[in-house]
């Protein structure tokens, strides 16, 4: 293993690229899926089938906690994997959210602005996926489909809410 790879944190970052980034593109291509499926013309939409590529998307329960407790590893204790995973997955779905999002947002909203924004969403959804004990604790509600559906909901409404103050006149 250590010939094929050179050394541990060669083999670390091929299974971080083989395994993580394959899940991101499987739970980016849900996104995309589900925002064909769901108004992905709207600022609700696009909400809506983020948050249900997350939750609710094509990785099973294992896979999903998972990708998010190498995530949250990578982003508390940046190590070896943490360029990889914000420059060649984070940054360009960021920017094509943003992209997205845009004609949604206040005219003068800047790129920051923006980004928190969508920072902010990502924030419920990967909690919401990473705690879901505490989750179920709190709520009294087993993760099944009908609670993961009013999950999304919740994300739904509360990111539009929150989006609604840098939201463009007539939008």
């Amino acid at each position: 293993m250590n010939y094929h790879f050179g050394n541990k944190q060669n083999l670390y970052l091929e299974v971080f690229r083989a395994r993580w980034i394959t899940r991101a593109r499987k739970i980016q291509t849900g996104f995309k899926k589900a925002l064909s499926a769901h108004d992905g013309t709207s600022l609700t939409g696009i909400v809506h089938a983020l948050a249900k590529a997350f939750l609710k998307g094509p990785l099973t329960d294992e896979e999903r906690l998972r990708h998010s407790q190498l995530m949250i590893r990578e982003m508390t204790m940046p190590g070896l994997a943490t360029d990889m995973l914000v420059d060649e997955v984070i940054k360009p779905f960021f920017g094509e959210l943003a992209a997205l999002l845009r004609p949604f947002l206040a005219e003068d909203a800047q790129r920051e602005q923006i980004m928190l924004n969508i920072l902010s969403i990502f924030s419920m959804v990967v909690y919401f996926n990473f705690a879901r004990v505490p989750v179920m604790r709190v709520t009294g509600q087993e993760y099944d489909e009908r609670f993961k559906e009013r999950l999304v909901e919740h994300i739904v409404q509360f990111s539009v809410s929150g989006l609604d103050v840098n939201r463009k006149e007539g939008a």
